[in-house]
Protein backbone atom coordinates (compact mmCIF):
# COMPACT_ATOMS: atom_id res chain seq x y z
CA UNK A 1 0.00 0.00 0.00
CA UNK A 2 1.50 3.55 -1.07
CA UNK A 3 1.65 5.91 1.78
CA UNK A 4 2.83 9.68 0.98
CA UNK A 5 6.18 11.32 1.86
CA UNK A 6 6.21 12.22 6.03
CA UNK A 7 6.81 15.86 4.44
CA UNK A 8 3.48 15.57 2.06
CA UNK A 9 1.18 14.26 4.94
CA UNK A 10 2.09 17.36 7.50
CA UNK A 11 1.47 19.71 4.85
CA UNK A 12 -1.35 17.73 4.16
CA UNK A 13 -3.13 18.04 7.59
CA UNK A 14 -2.02 21.73 7.97
CA UNK A 15 -4.31 22.55 4.56
CA UNK A 16 -7.03 20.88 6.46
CA UNK A 17 -6.55 22.27 10.07
CA UNK A 18 -6.96 25.64 8.42
CA UNK A 19 -9.74 24.69 6.07
CA UNK A 20 -11.55 23.90 9.21
CA UNK A 21 -10.64 26.45 11.61
CA UNK A 22 -9.08 29.09 8.89
CA UNK A 23 -8.59 32.56 10.93
CA UNK A 24 -7.70 30.62 14.63
CA UNK A 25 -4.90 28.80 12.54
CA UNK A 26 -3.48 31.78 10.64
CA UNK A 27 -3.62 34.09 13.84
CA UNK A 28 -1.78 31.39 16.22
CA UNK A 29 0.76 31.27 13.17
CA UNK A 30 0.88 34.45 12.07
CA UNK A 31 0.36 36.78 15.37
CA UNK A 32 3.68 36.72 17.19
CA UNK A 33 6.05 37.09 14.31
CA UNK A 34 3.32 40.48 13.67
CA UNK A 35 3.65 41.77 17.01
CA UNK A 36 7.89 41.07 17.23
CA UNK A 37 7.93 43.03 13.88
CA UNK A 38 6.17 46.21 15.89
CA UNK A 39 9.03 45.58 18.01
CA UNK A 40 7.08 43.93 21.51
CA UNK A 41 8.88 41.06 23.25
CA UNK A 42 9.07 38.05 25.46
CA UNK A 43 6.33 37.31 23.25
CA UNK A 44 4.03 33.81 24.25
CA UNK A 45 0.78 32.53 22.85
CA UNK A 46 -1.44 30.17 24.86
CA UNK A 47 -4.23 28.72 23.41
CA UNK A 48 -7.36 26.95 25.97
CA UNK A 49 -10.50 26.18 24.87
CA UNK A 50 -12.40 29.52 23.35
CA UNK A 51 -9.57 31.50 24.95
CA UNK A 52 -6.23 32.84 23.49
CA UNK A 53 -3.84 34.00 25.83
CA UNK A 54 -0.70 36.58 25.13
CA UNK A 55 2.35 37.42 27.03
CA UNK A 56 4.10 40.46 25.43
CA UNK A 57 6.63 42.98 27.00
CA UNK A 58 6.91 46.70 25.59
CA UNK A 59 9.71 49.18 25.14
CA UNK A 60 8.42 50.55 22.05
CA UNK A 61 5.38 53.09 23.22
CA UNK A 62 6.17 55.27 25.86
CA UNK A 63 2.80 54.80 27.41
CA UNK A 64 1.69 50.97 28.58
CA UNK A 65 -1.77 51.91 27.68
CA UNK A 66 -0.81 52.95 24.14
CA UNK A 67 1.27 49.50 23.72
CA UNK A 68 -1.63 47.67 25.13
CA UNK A 69 -4.15 49.18 22.55
CA UNK A 70 -1.76 48.43 19.55
CA UNK A 71 -1.17 44.02 20.73
CA UNK A 72 -5.14 44.07 21.32
CA UNK A 73 -5.94 45.27 17.63
CA UNK A 74 -3.40 42.93 16.45
CA UNK A 75 -4.18 40.29 17.97
CA UNK A 76 -8.06 40.33 17.36
CA UNK A 77 -7.46 41.45 13.65
CA UNK A 78 -7.92 37.86 12.18
CA UNK A 79 -9.78 36.12 14.99
CA UNK A 80 -13.98 35.09 15.56
CA UNK A 81 -16.26 36.89 17.31
CA UNK A 82 -16.99 34.71 20.04
CA UNK A 83 -13.38 33.88 21.10
CA UNK A 84 -12.34 35.47 24.06
CA UNK A 85 -8.96 37.23 23.97
CA UNK A 86 -6.15 37.99 27.38
CA UNK A 87 -3.40 40.22 27.44
CA UNK A 88 -0.46 39.95 29.96
CA UNK A 89 1.93 42.79 30.12
CA UNK A 90 4.61 42.22 31.39
CA UNK A 91 8.05 44.28 32.76
CA UNK A 92 11.32 41.86 33.14
CA UNK A 93 9.33 39.15 32.47
CA UNK A 94 7.32 39.65 35.13
CA UNK A 95 3.53 39.59 35.08
CA UNK A 96 1.43 42.74 36.17
CA UNK A 97 -1.90 41.95 35.03
CA UNK A 98 -4.44 39.92 33.29
CA UNK A 99 -6.65 42.27 30.47
CA UNK A 100 -9.40 39.45 29.55
CA UNK A 101 -12.41 40.38 26.70
CA UNK A 102 -14.33 38.80 23.74
CA UNK A 103 -13.08 39.64 20.45
CA UNK A 104 -16.73 40.98 19.16
CA UNK A 105 -17.14 43.18 22.34
CA UNK A 106 -13.51 44.57 21.27
CA UNK A 107 -14.21 45.22 17.80
CA UNK A 108 -17.95 46.37 18.55
CA UNK A 109 -16.04 48.87 20.96
CA UNK A 110 -13.52 49.85 18.23
CA UNK A 111 -16.00 49.95 15.48
CA UNK A 112 -17.88 53.32 18.67
CA UNK A 113 -20.89 50.29 18.24
CA UNK A 114 -20.43 50.00 22.03
CA UNK A 115 -20.05 52.82 25.03
CA UNK A 116 -16.70 52.96 26.60
CA UNK A 117 -19.03 52.23 30.10
CA UNK A 118 -21.07 49.24 28.78
CA UNK A 119 -17.47 48.14 27.17
CA UNK A 120 -16.00 48.61 30.82
CA UNK A 121 -18.63 46.36 32.36
CA UNK A 122 -17.31 43.48 29.90
CA UNK A 123 -13.60 43.76 30.66
CA UNK A 124 -11.88 41.41 32.96
CA UNK A 125 -9.15 42.64 34.45
CA UNK A 126 -7.34 40.29 36.60
CA UNK A 127 -4.18 39.35 38.77
CA UNK A 128 -1.19 38.23 37.03
CA UNK A 129 -1.01 33.88 36.26
CA UNK A 130 1.08 32.19 38.48
CA UNK A 131 1.80 29.68 35.36
CA UNK A 132 4.62 31.65 33.28
CA UNK A 133 5.59 30.45 29.57
CA UNK A 134 8.84 28.58 29.45
CA UNK A 135 9.96 30.06 25.92
CA UNK A 136 8.96 33.30 24.87
CA UNK A 137 9.75 35.09 21.16
CA UNK A 138 12.20 37.70 20.99
CA UNK A 139 13.24 37.94 24.66
CA UNK A 140 14.26 40.86 26.46
CA UNK A 141 17.44 39.05 28.74
CA UNK A 142 20.95 40.80 28.06
CA UNK A 143 19.43 43.31 25.89
CA UNK A 144 20.84 46.95 26.66
CA UNK A 145 18.87 50.06 26.25
CA UNK A 146 20.60 53.33 26.18
CA UNK A 147 18.37 56.29 26.71
CA UNK A 148 20.46 59.75 26.02
CA UNK A 149 18.71 62.81 28.13
CA UNK A 150 19.32 66.42 28.40
CA UNK A 151 19.64 68.12 31.80
CA UNK A 152 20.41 70.66 34.15
CA UNK A 153 21.31 72.52 37.76
CA UNK A 154 21.01 75.69 38.88
CA UNK A 155 22.38 76.99 42.07
CA UNK A 156 25.13 79.06 42.37
CA UNK A 157 26.22 78.45 39.05
CA UNK A 158 24.80 76.46 35.75
CA UNK A 159 25.36 73.47 34.90
CA UNK A 160 24.19 71.27 31.66
CA UNK A 161 25.10 67.95 30.58
CA UNK A 162 23.62 64.92 28.86
CA UNK A 163 23.17 61.59 30.76
CA UNK A 164 23.60 58.04 29.21
CA UNK A 165 21.23 55.84 31.33
CA UNK A 166 22.39 51.92 30.90
CA UNK A 167 19.90 49.17 31.13
CA UNK A 168 20.60 45.62 31.33
CA UNK A 169 17.84 42.85 32.15
CA UNK A 170 19.82 40.01 33.68
CA UNK A 171 16.88 37.43 34.89
CA UNK A 172 13.68 37.35 35.51
CA UNK A 173 12.71 40.53 37.13
CA UNK A 174 15.70 41.41 37.47
CA UNK A 175 18.34 44.25 35.45
CA UNK A 176 21.55 45.89 35.72
CA UNK A 177 21.70 49.79 35.12
CA UNK A 178 24.22 52.51 35.34
CA UNK A 179 24.53 56.05 34.59
CA UNK A 180 27.25 58.21 32.97
CA UNK A 181 26.86 61.94 33.04
CA UNK A 182 29.52 63.97 30.30
CA UNK A 183 28.95 67.34 31.18
CA UNK A 184 28.39 70.58 28.44
CA UNK A 185 28.56 73.32 30.83
CA UNK A 186 31.26 73.47 32.18
CA UNK A 187 32.53 71.42 28.56
CA UNK A 188 34.22 67.87 29.31
CA UNK A 189 33.35 66.58 32.99
CA UNK A 190 32.42 63.68 32.86
CA UNK A 191 31.55 60.37 35.33
CA UNK A 192 29.63 57.72 36.77
CA UNK A 193 26.56 58.96 38.88
CA UNK A 194 25.28 55.59 39.96
CA UNK A 195 25.31 52.08 39.51
CA UNK A 196 23.18 49.26 40.77
CA UNK A 197 21.21 46.20 40.31
CA UNK A 198 17.13 46.73 40.36
CA UNK A 199 14.94 43.84 40.88
CA UNK A 200 10.89 43.29 41.20
CA UNK A 201 8.37 40.61 41.55
CA UNK A 202 4.64 40.27 43.56
CA UNK A 203 4.87 39.77 47.10
CA UNK A 204 0.88 38.65 47.52
CA UNK A 205 -1.72 39.59 44.81
CA UNK A 206 -1.88 43.44 44.50
CA UNK A 207 1.45 43.56 46.74
CA UNK A 208 4.47 44.44 44.76
CA UNK A 209 7.94 44.66 46.08
CA UNK A 210 10.89 46.84 44.24
CA UNK A 211 14.64 47.18 45.41
CA UNK A 212 17.99 48.66 44.21
CA UNK A 213 21.05 47.70 45.50
CA UNK A 214 24.82 49.39 44.31
CA UNK A 215 26.40 52.89 44.34
CA UNK A 216 24.49 55.79 44.68
CA UNK A 217 27.48 58.30 44.49
CA UNK A 218 31.21 58.48 44.32
CA UNK A 219 31.04 57.84 48.21
CA UNK A 220 27.97 55.91 49.16
CA UNK A 221 26.90 52.46 48.81
CA UNK A 222 23.62 51.03 49.71
CA UNK A 223 20.05 49.40 49.00
CA UNK A 224 16.55 50.64 49.37
CA UNK A 225 13.67 48.95 48.69
CA UNK A 226 9.48 49.15 48.49
CA UNK A 227 6.34 47.80 49.03
CA UNK A 228 3.49 49.23 47.62
CA UNK A 229 -0.33 47.64 47.47
CA UNK A 230 -2.91 48.18 44.98
CA UNK A 231 -6.09 49.24 46.89
CA UNK A 232 -9.65 49.34 44.92
CA UNK A 233 -8.29 48.31 41.56
CA UNK A 234 -5.30 50.83 42.05
CA UNK A 235 -7.68 53.90 43.15
CA UNK A 236 -5.61 53.88 46.12
CA UNK A 237 -2.09 53.14 46.72
CA UNK A 238 -0.03 52.11 49.86
CA UNK A 239 3.98 52.34 50.42
CA UNK A 240 6.13 51.53 52.77
CA UNK A 241 10.01 52.12 51.79
CA UNK A 242 13.33 52.31 53.97
CA UNK A 243 16.92 51.49 53.45
CA UNK A 244 20.44 52.11 54.68
CA UNK A 245 23.89 52.78 52.99
CA UNK A 246 27.18 53.80 54.29
CA UNK A 247 27.87 56.74 55.80
CA UNK A 248 23.99 58.00 56.37
CA UNK A 249 21.19 56.73 58.98
CA UNK A 250 18.60 54.63 57.85
CA UNK A 251 15.60 55.59 55.93
CA UNK A 252 11.98 54.85 56.19
CA UNK A 253 8.92 56.50 54.47
CA UNK A 254 5.23 55.76 54.81
CA UNK A 255 2.50 56.79 52.26
CA UNK A 256 -0.96 56.86 50.67
CA UNK A 257 -2.54 57.75 47.85
CA UNK A 258 -5.76 57.81 45.92
CA UNK A 259 -6.32 58.41 42.13
CA UNK A 260 -8.61 59.87 40.20
CA UNK A 261 -9.30 59.14 36.83
CA UNK A 262 -10.06 59.50 33.96
CA UNK A 263 -8.85 63.24 35.36
CA UNK A 264 -5.05 61.00 36.15
CA UNK A 265 -4.89 63.55 39.12
CA UNK A 266 -3.27 61.77 42.14
CA UNK A 267 -3.14 63.15 45.70
CA UNK A 268 -1.16 61.59 48.18
CA UNK A 269 0.58 62.56 52.38
CA UNK A 270 2.95 60.34 54.04
CA UNK A 271 5.52 60.70 56.52
CA UNK A 272 9.54 60.02 57.01
CA UNK A 273 13.31 59.67 58.02
CA UNK A 274 15.08 60.63 55.20
CA UNK A 275 19.01 61.22 54.46
CA UNK A 276 20.74 62.83 57.55
CA UNK A 277 18.40 61.68 60.27
CA UNK A 278 15.91 64.25 58.95
CA UNK A 279 12.22 63.77 59.66
CA UNK A 280 9.34 65.21 56.92
CA UNK A 281 5.64 64.90 56.52
CA UNK A 282 4.78 65.62 53.64
CA UNK A 283 1.50 66.70 50.91
CA UNK A 284 1.62 66.15 47.25
CA UNK A 285 -0.18 66.77 43.93
CA UNK A 286 0.61 64.93 40.62
CA UNK A 287 -1.66 65.57 37.57
CA UNK A 288 -0.18 62.66 34.54
CA UNK A 289 -0.90 63.89 31.11
CA UNK A 290 -0.23 61.29 27.99
CA UNK A 291 4.05 62.64 27.53
CA UNK A 292 4.15 64.45 31.06
CA UNK A 293 3.47 65.18 34.51
CA UNK A 294 3.13 68.16 36.71
CA UNK A 295 3.98 67.74 40.72
CA UNK A 296 3.18 70.58 43.71
CA UNK A 297 4.17 69.27 47.37
CA UNK A 298 4.83 70.82 50.44
CA UNK A 299 7.66 69.59 53.24
CA UNK A 300 7.85 70.13 56.62
CA UNK A 301 10.88 68.58 58.14
CA UNK A 302 13.16 69.02 60.94
CA UNK A 303 15.33 71.82 58.10
CA UNK A 304 11.76 73.96 57.97
CA UNK A 305 8.70 74.08 55.26
CA UNK A 306 9.80 73.83 51.91
CA UNK A 307 8.13 73.75 48.39
CA UNK A 308 9.18 71.72 45.36
CA UNK A 309 7.74 71.79 41.89
CA UNK A 310 7.95 69.27 39.33
CA UNK A 311 8.17 68.60 35.66
CA UNK A 312 8.74 65.40 33.73
CA UNK A 313 8.24 65.43 29.18
CA UNK A 314 9.16 62.90 27.34
CA UNK A 315 10.63 64.72 24.63
CA UNK A 316 10.69 62.08 21.68
CA UNK A 317 8.66 59.98 19.79
CA UNK A 318 7.99 56.23 20.59
CA UNK A 319 11.13 54.52 20.02
CA UNK A 320 11.84 52.23 16.96
CA UNK A 321 11.63 48.31 16.63
CA UNK A 322 15.57 48.10 16.50
CA UNK A 323 16.82 44.17 16.84
CA UNK A 324 20.12 43.92 18.20
CA UNK A 325 21.76 43.70 21.52
CA UNK A 326 22.40 47.63 21.87
CA UNK A 327 19.20 49.81 21.54
CA UNK A 328 19.48 53.82 21.71
CA UNK A 329 17.19 56.13 22.56
CA UNK A 330 17.34 59.89 22.30
CA UNK A 331 16.44 62.16 23.66
CA UNK A 332 14.45 60.69 26.00
CA UNK A 333 12.91 61.89 29.25
CA UNK A 334 13.77 65.32 30.39
CA UNK A 335 12.86 65.86 34.44
CA UNK A 336 13.55 69.00 36.29
CA UNK A 337 13.01 69.73 40.38
CA UNK A 338 12.63 73.21 42.28
CA UNK A 339 12.97 73.65 45.58
CA UNK A 340 12.38 76.72 47.27
CA UNK A 341 11.95 77.96 51.00
CA UNK A 342 14.02 76.07 52.83
CA UNK A 343 17.88 73.96 52.26
CA UNK A 344 17.64 71.01 50.72
CA UNK A 345 15.47 68.71 52.98
CA UNK A 346 13.85 65.25 53.08
CA UNK A 347 15.75 64.18 50.09
CA UNK A 348 16.19 60.09 49.27
CA UNK A 349 19.54 58.75 47.41
CA UNK A 350 18.62 58.66 43.82
CA UNK A 351 17.62 56.54 42.02
CA UNK A 352 15.49 54.88 44.86
CA UNK A 353 13.10 51.86 44.74
CA UNK A 354 9.86 52.91 42.96
CA UNK A 355 7.33 50.25 42.56
CA UNK A 356 5.86 53.38 39.64
CA UNK A 357 8.08 52.21 37.42
CA UNK A 358 7.07 48.78 37.07
CA UNK A 359 3.58 49.37 36.81
CA UNK A 360 4.41 52.33 34.53
CA UNK A 361 0.51 53.59 35.21
CA UNK A 362 -0.79 50.26 34.68
CA UNK A 363 -3.21 49.69 37.19
CA UNK A 364 -6.62 48.36 37.25
CA UNK A 365 -8.44 51.90 37.64
CA UNK A 366 -5.40 53.38 34.80
CA UNK A 367 -6.83 50.79 32.16
CA UNK A 368 -10.43 51.07 32.78
CA UNK A 369 -10.48 54.77 32.63
CA UNK A 370 -8.21 54.49 29.49
CA UNK A 371 -9.67 52.20 27.08
CA UNK A 372 -11.53 54.72 24.62
CA UNK A 373 -7.27 55.39 23.65
CA UNK A 374 -7.26 51.84 22.30
CA UNK A 375 -9.87 53.20 19.63
CA UNK A 376 -6.56 55.10 18.02
CA UNK A 377 -6.12 51.49 16.54
CA UNK A 378 -9.14 50.31 15.42
CA UNK A 379 -8.57 50.26 12.15
CA UNK A 380 -6.39 47.45 12.69
CA UNK A 381 -8.84 45.88 14.75
CA UNK A 382 -11.53 45.30 12.06
CA UNK A 383 -11.97 41.73 10.40
CA UNK A 384 -10.91 42.14 6.96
Amino acid sequence: MYRPPMRFRALLLTAILIWHFPESAHAQATLLPRLEALGFENLALEGGGETLTLWYENRRYFLEIEAMGRVLAEASRDLEANQVIAVVPQRDRIPLMIVRMSVGDLREFLAGDMTPDSFRKRLAIEPPPAQRPEHRLNPSLYRTDLDLTPGYFFSVEFKGWVNGTVRTPIANGLAATARGRYYLVPWGETGVTFAQIQGHNWLLPGVMGSWVAGRWSETNYGAHGEIASQLDEGNWIWRLSGGAGSGMAPLAATSLERRFHPLDVVLSGGVGLFQGGDRAVFARFIRWFPRSAVEGSVWRSDLGTQLRMGLSIYLGPNPLPKPGPLRVFAPGLFMTDYRASSPPSASMPFPEADVDRIWQRLTPSYVRAHVEDWRSHRSMGSKP
